[in-house]
């Protein structure tokens, strides 16, 4: 069994094809679960903090996804996977870290986030640009 550790947000189905007459053909498909920055009420991993409500929420750093030594074989050369992995939105694990969310979140200290992660009190001020000062449109106003 192989890893992969994903700390994009969204699933991706890595697809491979077949040219049958002029049309391509998927022939197999490998699914790398996505995951990683959403909140969940429910999950139980990842780092917690708490909604407005006072209800606990999980957001986890990675997501871990086991795939066999044959798709590993497959999914190593696939052209899409190459560029994520040189994005660092995935990594190759070999050792078994399910379950044990420090690993994970240590493995993925150094990798990237894609840009649609939620957010949190750290990141708010650095996207957000908010003025109070009054900008009539352009051309004044119209009546």
């Amino acid at each position: 069994m192989q890893y992969i550790l994903s700390t994009m947000t969204s699933s991706v189905s890595y697809n491979f094809y077949q040219t049958v007459g002029d049309l391509p053909v998927v022939t197999h498909k490998i699914l790398i679960q996505g995951g990683a920055s959403i909140p969940s009420l429910r999950s139980g991993y990842g780092d917690q903090s708490t909604n407005a409500e006072g209800q606990p929420i999980w957001t986890a750093d990675g997501v871990l996804t086991v795939i066999s030594d044959d798709d590993w074989a497959k999914l190593k050369d696939n052209i899409v996977f190459k560029k994520h992995e040189a994005k660092s939105l995935v990594k190759h694990i070999s050792k078994d870290i399910r379950g044990n969310y420090r690993e994970v979140k240590k493995h993925s200290a150094d990798m990237e986030a894609d840009g649609f992660r939620q957010l949190n009190k750290d990141t708010i001020s650095k996207t957000l640009k908010v003025t109070t000062q009054f900008m009539p449109p352009e051309g004044g106003l119209r009546i």
